[in-house]
């Protein structure tokens, strides 16, 4: 009986050892699936760090170029040239006070100056009328000697009496010159504030149709050729223009209404190869001119566009 039992322990026992090693290789083989899993789950979560959405951009102008910045940046590059206008202002202003400032000092010092030398020249001119009253024909054949006195005396004081007149006109230049200046600096802040409400008043037309909205108010032509550049005219000043800036847009609104009305409803009319209705048509003619306008800006196609959602509306 040993033996046979001897002999059949490596047949029991080497079934279990392949069960074994069967199952100690199941073992693993989840391990390894799990290893290998476990990257495919960490890898959406590297791809949705990597994928951020960008903040928002947008292009600014610095020195003559283009560059893309986010959109915060470009508020605060805006804030920036805010402040840095203002403050040019005010540099600019307190310029042109000192300016005000020493042109009045110059102005009171040669009208001062004028007031003396009128009756100088008053004074000369009446001592050369008693001159003049003199026969010094008569003198001289009487009193040779005195009447070359005289007669020099007399040279003199014309000499002085043209000097004198001379030194008048040239101090009345630098008061004209002090003059102008100032008005021309004051026509320049004039305008300046009406570019604020008007900044198209560079453009010939524009001020072509102030003029007429003013003569439409019952000022000459020849007033407004008078006063129209006179910074202390009433014309030139600031709430004045900007009535007859309004009036005057009113009246290019209303003299171009009929032509625009025209045309939008010639565009409204025609309908696209698919069918597209006039009201879908008027649709799309207000977005072109949305589109145009803000490339361009300009009073006339802001005034096509009004009149175009106007016939949308009905």
């Amino acid at each position: 009986m040993n033996p046979n039992m001897d002999a059949e322990t490596p047949n029991v026992e080497e079934p279990e050892s392949r069960l074994e090693a069967l199952l100690t290789r199941g073992l693993e083989k989840p391990e390894d699936e799990d290893s290998e899993v476990k990257p495919a789950e960490d890898a959406p979560k590297e791809e949705a760090v990597a994928v951020e959405k960008p903040a928002d951009t947008v292009e600014v102008e610095i020195d003559g170029k283009m560059i893309t910045v986010p959109q915060d940046i470009k508020e605060s590059l805006l804030r920036r040239d805010e402040a840095l206008k203002q403050v040019e202002e005010v540099a600019q202003t307190r310029q042109l006070l000192q300016f005000e400032k020493q042109a009045i000092h110059a102005q009171k010092q040669i009208e001062s100056q004028l007031s003396d030398d009128i009756l100088n020249v008053r004074m000369l001119a009446s001592q050369l009328q008693k001159y003049d009253n003199i026969d010094l024909a008569s003198l001289a054949a009487n009193d040779p000697a005195t009447a070359v006195r005289v007669q020099a005396e007399k040279e003199g004081i014309r000499t002085q009496l043209g000097n004198a007149q001379a030194q008048l006109q040239d101090k009345a230049a630098q008061l004209r010159n002090i003059e102008a200046q100032r008005a021309n600096v004051s026509l320049h802040q004039s305008n300046k504030e009406i570019r604020k409400f008007a900044p198209d008043w560079d453009d010939p037309k524009v001020q072509q149709g102030v003029i007429d909205a003013i003569k439409g108010l019952g000022v000459s032509g020849e007033e407004i050729s008078q006063y129209f550049n006179d910074p202390n005219s009433l014309l030139n000043y600031p709430p004045v223009m900007k009535a007859a800036y309004i009036v005057a847009k009113w009246n290019a609104l209303q003299a171009s209404k009929p032509a625009i009305t025209n045309k939008v409803a010639a565009v409204t009319k025609t309908l696209s190869p698919k069918g597209q209705t006039a009201q879908d048509s008027t649709t799309a003619n207000v977005s072109q001119l949305k589109q145009t306008l803000r490339k361009s800006g300009s009073t006339d196609d802001a005034i096509e566009l009004l009149l175009a959602k106007g016939l949308k509306r009905k």
